[in-house]
């Protein structure tokens, strides 16, 4: 994307608010694919702003328990969710365009399963948005490499829970707020496979609430599993296979080099080694093919 300079670029993904010791190898890979995707967007001009910081920071934190550094050369990336705007304020603001929306629906509820949020404020009637007739009126692709051809009504509200869907799109609407003057010119959704549905449904919710003249879009990867080598238990957590790494390359480095394998500059080297190899492992292959890593190093 040469020649892209003064653009601004937004990347979000599907990550969710966690802690370090229950990060999954999918969610890590999520992670990594994201910052992997700043980068490069970064090299080719854009200002890069990540509306889910915080959720990507929580996950990469795995690497500052053991003292790597995943996020070296990251380039002039800004996190949009640290700068908390009016959330409530982009809500009811939403809110009241879902109301006089011909695409929204009341009472209803989608047939697919979806995460529900509780609700502090004033009771409002169940609504949903008719994504169906929506993409049909903006002429949009289904099926194939369009939206899944399922997605049906997207659920704004049920009973007294707003869907995790809507409180996505908020959260998206007042990081753009944050911009100002600065409009992204690209939405960049990062997800794993396993929530590449969700990840539509908020495409699509935000492209009609908020009114979203820009391009989305969606870089989805495959699931990420643990081998069973040899008695290991399948189903390595994050920061169990982080740890493992470097204990794994700190081992190599003395069977290589000996006693010589002491001291702050070591240490340096060999977090600095182990980073790669993790990022190997997890982006080493098209994004969208499963991967699987296993107890054993391989470098």
């Amino acid at each position: 994307m040469p020649g892209q300079a003064g653009k601004v670029a937004c990347v979000t993904s599907s990550l969710l608010p966690t802690t370090p010791s229950a990060v999954t190898l999918s969610q890590l890979r999520t992670a990594l694919l994201s910052l992997h995707v700043e980068k490069l967007l970064a090299a080719n001009g854009f200002q890069v702003y990540n509306s889910n910081g915080g959720c990507q920071s929580s996950v990469l934190s795995l690497f500052d328990v053991v003292a790597l550094d995943a996020a070296s050369s990251a380039g002039p990336v800004s996190s949009l969710h640290e700068e908390t705007a009016d959330v409530n304020s982009v809500r009811d603001k939403l809110l009241e365009v879902a109301s006089s929306s011909p695409f929204t629906v009341g009472n209803q509820q989608t047939s697919q399963a979806d995460e529900m949020l509780p609700v502090s404020k004033d009771k409002a009637t169940a609504m949903a948005i008719d994504a169906k007739m929506f993409l049909e009126h903006q002429k949009l692709r289904r099926g194939g490499q369009g939206y899944d051809k399922n997605i049906g009504l997207i659920n704004i509200k049920v009973a007294e829970a707003w869907s995790s869907v809507f409180e996505q799109v908020v959260t998206l609407e007042a990081a753009r707020e944050r911009l100002n003057d600065k409009a992204p010119s690209v939405v960049v959704h990062v997800t794993a496979v396993g929530r590449q549905f969700h990840q539509q449904q908020v495409d699509l919710l935000w492209r009609l609430l908020g009114n979203l003249p820009i391009p989305q879009t969606h870089v989805v990867h495959g699931r990420v599993a643990s081998q069973k080598d040899r008695g290991n238990v399948n189903g390595l957590s994050a920061a169990d296979f982080v740890k493992l790494r470097v204990e794994q390359m700190k081992e190599a480095s003395v069977v290589k080099y000996g006693d010589h394998v002491k001291g702050e500059g070591w240490e340096k080297t060999i977090g600095v080694t182990t980073s790669g190899v993790i990022k190997f492992e997890l982006l080493g292959t098209t994004p969208i093919l499963n991967v699987s890593v296993s107890s054993h190093l391989v470098c």
